[in-house]
């Protein structure tokens, strides 16, 4: 064999593995898409041999909406205390300290994505938590502004680890580094501790945090007891609801042009899909506002397990 054919050889069989490998790596990205379209058939809470998740039909941007309405058959809570200060909503979050979800000072671990001007990490950290602060976008001058007990971690919550880039209007691209929180729990050494709240203030990409634990790391979001995050529904065309439809557990389309109510849009039946999963991982709506014309502020709390 010439050195040109055992060249065209060596070729091949590098194609042939790398095709192998690929085909593998989509082969198992692939497995969480059945889980947007026929959840009648999974337990996401105890695996397959147990009692079903059936998630509720979206029929209506009404029913979507009321979804945020607090009311007295909804789960609530007892105690309630606010952590942090400020003149904006922004600087404070509210915490459930009922004995069901056992916050507990000196024994309390949180995960704080976005901040503000600190005061609901310094809280937390009065509080007698273990407090991890993560913000790749905050100043370098504020990065000297928290106290010592707080871990700052110069890195932002994502779907994926690596690097991504934010696009800000009239500046430079910035490259930030991000990691998912499976990851992040890993490398703390805190994968097999209990999370007692989790703050996502992430500029919009919070349903992306939350796609990833709901289908790629159920088990890591089963750990956390509270989840306080902005859930935006923008308007989006009506067209998009004909790929709604096939993406989107239970969603139908309403109004069909004869008045009634207007059709759903992608991200209606998206979110409603997400709030429907972590129903069925034991969350519970425990307290929302409405921040915006197009957002919801929520905040979830995982019923205790037996």
């Amino acid at each position: 064999m010439t050195k040109k054919q055992q060249m065209v050889t060596l070729a091949i069989i590098a194609f042939c593995a790398v095709s192998i490998h690929l085909a593998s790596y989509f082969q198992f990205r692939q497995i969480p898409r059945p889980l947007l379209q026929d959840l009648t058939g999974i337990d996401l809470i105890h695996g397959w041999k147990e009692g079903l998740c059936l998630p509720q039909k979206l029929t209506s941007k009404t029913q979507f909406l009321d979804y945020f309405n607090i009311t007295k058959d909804k789960q609530t809570c007892q105690n309630w205390r606010i952590f942090g200060e400020g003149d904006g909503a922004e600087h404070t979050k509210h915490v459930c300290l009922d004995d069901d979800y056992n916050i507990q000072p000196h024994q309390c671990l949180v995960f704080s994505h976005g901040i503000t001007n600190w005061s609901f990490e310094d809280e937390f950290d009065k509080f007698g938590c273990t407090v991890f602060a993560l913000d790749p976008l905050l100043p370098p001058e504020k990065q000297e502004d928290f106290n010592e007990n707080i871990n700052f971690l110069d890195m932002g919550l994502a779907s994926f680890f690596g690097r991504s880039v934010i696009n800000r209007e009239g500046k430079k691209k910035m490259f930030i580094s991000v990691t998912r929180l499976e990851n992040l729990l890993a490398d703390l050494r805190l994968d097999e501790y209990l999370v007692d709240y989790l703050k996502l203030d992430v500029a919009g990409t919070e349903e992306d945090i939350l796609q990833d634990l709901l289908l790629t790391s159920p088990e890591v979001l089963r750990r956390v007891k509270q989840i306080s995050m902005t859930l935006h529904h923008h308007p989006i065309t009506v067209e998009d609801q004909q790929v709604s439809s096939a993406l989107v557990v239970g969603s139908q389309p309403v109004g069909g042009g004869g008045g009634g109510e207007e059709q759903l849009s992608l991200q209606f039946g998206t979110l409603w899909t997400y709030i429907q999963l972590m129903h069925c991982n034991s969350f519970r709506l425990l307290w929302s506002r409405q921040v915006s014309p197009s957002a919801h502020e929520v905040l979830w709390g995982r019923i205790p397990q037996p």
